[in-house]
C-alpha cells in the first residue's frame, strides 16, 4: 500500500478554467526555470494509518491531548477530526453556528488540534458531515442553524416525508435530515463553509462525509424534480404510470441520473475549489463500501469520482462485522472498480462492534491489497478499550 500521486490539477474543469490553470502553471514553470527553485512535493510512499475521531472529543484541549497523544503512540499517522457534525462548527466560525457541545466560548478545538497534531507529526484533516444537518428530536438552539434558517433547502422524499416545515414543537423529531444538493444557494453555502477554513487553518486534508441523497427514496426536492420535468415533461413520481416497460425503465434511469449528477456536480465545484485555492490540501470522502449500492442506492457515483480525478482518497466505510461481509465489499470495489485506482482507496474499518480479534483479522486481509491505507472507525470506540486491543494496534504500526 503507497499513497498516491496527486490528483490532476485540470480534471473536472470546465474547459476555460482549464486554460486558465494550464496557463498558471506555464509561467509557474518558466519562473521556476529562470528564478527560484521551486518544485512539487514528492507524494510520500508511506502507507496512510489514519483514525477518525468524533466531534464528542473535539470538546476540550485536554480531550483533544488525550486523543492525538494516543493516536499518536499507537502508530496512526493521520487524522480525520470531526468539526462539523449536524450543521454546527467545532472551530470559529462567521459562516455556521458553534457546535453544541462547546462549553468554553472562546476555545478553537480546531486550530489548537492543527497545532497540537503537526507537533506530533500527524497529519489533520478536517472532517466535515455535508448533506446530514440534523437529526435530533430538539431544534437547534440558534436561529441561523440551517434547519431553521432554510427550511425550504431540506431534500424531500417521494412520500413527501421531508415536503414540511420542522415540527418547531419536536424538531426533526429524531429523523435524520438532509438538504438537497440540488437546491441554488447549496452548493454556494459549503463552498463558503470550505473556503473560510481554507482560509484560516493549516489542515493538511479536507475529509467530507454524507455527500450522498439519504437513501433510494430520495431526491425529490422540487428543484430538482424540474430538470426531469422540463426534459420529459412529466413528474419523477408518474414515471411508472407510462405504460411501456421499456420507456418506464429508460425513464428511471434517466431520473436516476439526475440525482446522482447532483451530488457529482457538488463534488466537482468543491474539488475545483480546494485545487484553485490550496492544491496540496488532501481531499477525501467517506463513501459507502459497495460501489454499486453507493450509485444506485445513495447516488454517491464514487467510482466517477476517482476517474475524474475529483479526489485524492475515497474511505469506503467496510464497517461489516463479520470478515464474510467485510470481504464482499473489497470484492465489489475489485469487480466495479479499475485496479489503478486502489492507491486512491483509503479502506475504513469499524471497532465500535466487534472484538479485537475480528478487527485485527480484517486489518490483516487488507495486507493482501494495494491500498493507500486504512482508516480505524474510531477513536471514541477505542478510547476506554486501547489495552484490550493491544493486538490491534501491533498491526497498525507494522
Amino acid at each position: 500500500m503507497q499513497q498516491k500521486p496527486k490528483r490532476s490539477k485540470f480534471r473536472g474543469l470546465k474547459p476555460h478554467k482549464q486554460f486558465l490553470k494550464a496557463t498558471f502553471w506555464v509561467a509557474f514553470f518558466v519562473f521556476s526555470s529562470f528564478g527560484g527553485f521551486l518544485m512539487a512535493e514528492e507524494p510520500s510512499s508511506e502507507d496512510i494509518r489514519s483514525l477518525w475521531v468524533v466531534r464528542y472529543s473535539m470538546v476540550s484541549q485536554e480531550s483533544i491531548d488525550l486523543a492525538l497523544e494516543t493516536a499518536s503512540e499507537l502508530g496512526f499517522n493521520h487524522v480525520f477530526l470531526q468539526v462539523r457534525g449536524r450543521g454546527d462548527a467545532y472551530y470559529s466560525s462567521q459562516i455556521v453556528p458553534r457546535g453544541r457541545f462547546l462549553v468554553d466560548p472562546d476555545f478553537d478545538p480546531l486550530s489548537y488540534a492543527v497545532e497540537k497534531g503537526h507537533s506530533l507529526g500527524l497529519k489533520v484533516h478536517a472532517w466535515l458531515n455535508m448533506f446530514l444537518i440534523w437529526s435530533s428530536p430538539e431544534l437547534p438552539k440558534d436561529t441561523t442553524h440551517l434547519f431553521l434558517a432554510h427550511p425550504d433547502w431540506l431534500d424531500e422524499s417521494r412520500s413527501g416525508q421531508q415536503n414540511v416545515e420542522p415540527n418547531f414543537v419536536n424538531g426533526s423529531g429524531g429523523v435524520t435530515r438532509f438538504i438537497s444538493p440540488s437546491v441554488k444557494g447549496v452548493t454556494d453555502h459549503f463552498i463558503s463553509v470550505l473556503t473560510e477554513i481554507l482560509d484560516t487553518y493549516d489542515v493538511d486534508g479536507i475529509h467530507l462525509d454524507y455527500v450522498r441523497l439519504a437513501d433510494l427514496d430520495y431526491g425529490y426536492h422540487s428543484d430538482c424534480e424540474s430538470r426531469f420535468i422540463l426534459k420529459y415533461g412529466l413528474r419523477p413520481d408518474n414515471i411508472n404510470s407510462v405504460g411501456n416497460r421499456e420507456e418506464i425503465e429508460f425513464l428511471q434511469f434517466e431520473w436516476d441520473q439526475i440525482r446522482r449528477e447532483s451530488v457529482t456536480d457538488f463534488m466537482r465545484q468543491y474539488s475545483e475549489v480546494i485545487i484553485a485555492q490550496k492544491p496540496d490540501c488532501i481531499l477525501s470522502v467517506a463513501v459507502k463500501p459497495n460501489p454499486s449500492v453507493a450509485k444506485n442506492r445513495y447516488f454517491q457515483e464514487w467510482d466517477l469520482w476517482l476517474t475524474e480525478g475529483l479526489v485524492d482518497y475515497v474511505v469506503p466505510m467496510n464497517y461489516e462485522k463479520e470478515l464474510t461481509g467485510f470481504l464482499n465489499n473489497t470484492s465489489s470495489i475489485e469487480e466495479n472498480v479499475q485496479r489503478k485506482y486502489n492507491r486512491s482507496i483509503i479502506m475504513g474499518l469499524a471497532v465500535y462492534n466487534q472484538s479485537p480479534e475480528s478487527a485485527s483479522e480484517k486489518l490483516e486481509s487488507l495486507t493482501r491489497r494495494e491500498y493507500a491505507g486504512f482508516s480505524v472507525f474510531s477513536w471514541n470506540a477505542l478510547k476506554d478499550s486501547v489495552e484490550s486491543f493491544a493486538p490491534f494496534f501491533k498491526l497498525v504500526k507494522r
